[in-house]
Formats: structure tokens, C-alpha cells, sequence
């Protein structure tokens, strides 16, 4: 009688060994949603990315992105964020500022107020929020 236990309690926990697993792949993807916005500041494109499982990954998606509109070879990440936002303002000069925050509003103010130490009449170009 207590063999019989024994296999039932074997096979109940190599059943659920596969349910822990997907479990545990769900939790780590969800605390790693990395997002990029890389920029062109010769000729104003840009690119993001959001929902990466790296930093890199993230990055180099964004700049592949800008580079399919840019074509110019200068685009390179400004700014790169973890379960978090990320804000990017340009002006008319093509200067930019960027920011992050957990919160978009405060992602977006803070960007558009770096931009406006470089160059006037910015804008709000892209928000990413990955989480």
C-alpha cells in the first residue's frame, strides 16, 4: 500500500513540474518588458520597440526601425526602459530630449522639458510603456 502511495505521489509531482515551469517563464517575461527609442538626428526618424526580454534586443530593434526610415546610419538609442515608460520630444532643429518614468504623464514632462534646453517648439514624437 505505501509503493502505491509513493508512485502516486512520483507521478502527481512530475505531472505538475511542467505547470511550475510555464509559470515561472510567465513571471520572468513579465518582469523583463524592456523598450527602446532610438533617434536620427540628421534626419528627425525614429524608431522604438517595446516588450523585449532584454535591453539589448530592445535597443537594436529600435535602431533597426529609425534605420528603415532614416537610412543615414546615425540612429542610435536615446533611451531604454524596464516595465517603466519612456518619452522622446523633438523640436523644429531636430534637437531632443527624453525621459522615463513609471508614470507616462511624468515620462512625457520631463521629456519635453529636455527638449526645450535644446531647441523650441517641441513635441511629444513617441511613448512607450512596456509591461
Amino acid at each position: 500500500m505505501t509503493v502505491i502511495k509513493f508512485k502516486q505521489l512520483a507521478t502527481a509531482v512530475a505531472l505538475s513540474i511542467p505547470f511550475i515551469v510555464v509559470g515561472a517563464e510567465t513571471t520572468l517575461a513579465k518582469s523583463a518588458n524592456y523598450g527602446s527609442i532610438a533617434y536620427s538626428t540628421s534626419t528627425g526618424a525614429m524608431g522604438w520597440s517595446t516588450n523585449y526580454g532584454t535591453r539589448t534586443a530592445a535597443e537594436r530593434r529600435a535602431r533597426r526601425e529609425c534605420e528603415r526610415y532614416a537610412g543615414s546610419g546615425d540612429c542610435k538609442p536615446v533611451v531604454w526602459v524596464r516595465n517603466a515608460c519612456a518619452a522622446l520630444a523633438t523640436a523644429n532643429n531636430r534637437a531632443y530630449g527624453w525621459a522615463w518614468n513609471t508614470r507616462r504623464y511624468l515620462a512625457t514632462q520631463r521629456a519635453l522639458e529636455e527638449c526645450s534646453k535644446r531647441g523650441g517648439s517641441c513635441k511629444i514624437r513617441r511613448v512607450i510603456c512596456p509591461r
